[in-house]
């Protein structure tokens, strides 16, 4: 092998490659409604002190809507989401981060559940084949990308109503090359003597709404144990790459769920 050859070899095991393709993707197709805002954006946030690069950042052609993309390459495997049903119930809920400047000024900046398009299966289990249980890539990566939500979205607070819109929402996701599948089954069928699961049905998926306790950042208004079990719950979509216009063409927050969002601000 040539030292062309072994550098080649050396940039294609990065995940730099894909994040650029990415990019490239957004700028080069038409119809899905986004531009590519920011890539390789450093972040900092003061409530956890956590900080980073987030690869993508893409902006909706109505500057209300911003999602945050991290881009994970990996060769010949499959992610598999737990559904503890024998059924898949396609769900529309999201929880985002919304920021609002009303007439008489800040109506909202916090997260928020919201309902969107498109909807898809929700799991808080996810299957990586090989990783250590002790540190799960899924929560540590969906953890990272949460907290630059919340960091991108104070950054940007002060341009509120002035360059961007009055309302912005902001969303987590991860664009994967991993192969999404969803297992479902029936908790009876699990067995309690080896942990088994005796019947399950498998199904390839585009996206999926990975939804558990990613945060530990406690607001003060917390009250109560459910309260705060609620509070360290988000969303992140994870997508499978080739379907990541797909899942922008199709991205819409539901009408109602703004009413319903403004009529308790």
């Amino acid at each position: 092998m040539n030292d062309d050859s072994k550098l080649g070899e050396t940039v294609n095991q990065s995940g730099f490659p894909l994040q650029i393709a990415l990019a490239n993707l957004v700028r080069t197709t038409t119809g899905h409604g986004w531009r590519v805002l920011c890539t390789e954006h450093s972040w900092k946030n003061t409530n956890d002190d956590a900080s980073g690069f987030m690869d993508l950042i893409l902006e909706n052609q109505y500057q209300t809507s911003v999602l945050l993309i991290e881009c994970k390459r990996v060769l010949n495997t499959s992610w598999t989401f737990l559904n503890p049903k024998t059924q898949i119930d396609l769900r529309t809920h999201a929880k985002g981060w919304v920021s609002f400047v009303g007439n008489d000024g800040l109506k909202c900046f916090d997260w928020r559940e919201v309902s969107l398009d498109p909807a898809s299966a929700e799991s808080a289990y996810c299957v990586v084949p090989g990783e250590d249980r002790s540190k799960p890539l899924l929560e540590r990566v969906a953890a990272e990308v949460v907290s630059a939500t919340e960091a991108f979205a104070g950054e940007e607070k002060r341009f509120l109503g002035d360059s961007i819109s009055q309302f912005r929402s902001y969303f987590s996701a991860i664009v994967t090359t991993a192969k999404l599948m969803t297992c479902s089954f029936s908790p009876d069928q699990i067995s309690i003597t080896d942990g088994k699961i005796s019947a399950q049905e498998f199904q390839e998926v585009d996206f999926v709404r990975f939804r558990k306790q990613l945060s530990t950042h406690i607001p003060n208004s917390i009250t109560s144990l459910q309260a705060l079990a609620h509070a360290k719950e988000h969303t992140v979509f994870v997508i499978q790459a080739e379907a990541l216009v797909k899942f922008l063409g199709n991205f819409e927050i539901h009408e109602n769920s703004i009413k319903n969002l403004a009529r308790r601000l």
